[in-house]
């Protein structure tokens, strides 16, 4: 009979620590290349890189915990967390999705419900998955006889 080798959980937390160093890593440095593209709106738009920055903090953040509590249930719990935020986000940043810019003799209205709605069912369908996958741990707990 072969033993079954049985998990190294320091090397499992390792790889899940340089995992989700290096996904953060990636998000920001994406996030310092389109930088510059924002600071030019920020001039028609007051506030447009606080809100930019705010919601990439708290994805970042949620990402690496999320990665951190990787094959428990705390896992599916962060991930509702950030669809239930970019949602909430959302709603607060983007209020009914239609954005009325004055310049001088020049007005400009842009409408971005259809942006707002896409997002917004991107993110209930982010928040479907997660309690999903929230279900299918506790039901794989129970059937092995493990306590969450």
């Amino acid at each position: 009979m072969k033993k079954q080798r049985e998990p190294n959980k320091v090397r499992d937390l390792a790889f899940r620590i340089a995992k989700s160093a290096t996904i953060a890593i990636l998000v920001y440095l994406v996030y310092l290349v389109l930088a510059p593209l924002l600071i030019s709106l920020s001039t028609v738009v007051p506030g447009l890189n606080e809100m930019v920055e705010l919601l990439v903090a708290v994805n970042v953040v949620l990402m690496i915990l999320s990665d951190l509590t990787a094959k428990t249930v705390f896992e599916c719990f962060l991930n509702a967390g950030r669809a239930i935020f970019t949602i909430a986000f959302l709603v607060f940043a983007l209020g009914d999705g239609i954005f009325h810019v004055s310049y001088q003799d020049f007005t400009l209205t842009v409408n971005l419900t259809t942006v707002y709605g896409i997002v917004a069912l991107l993110s209930l369908l982010g928040l479907a998955k997660s309690v999903l996958q929230a279900i299918n741990f506790m039901s794989e707990r129970a059937e092995t006889g493990l306590k969450p």
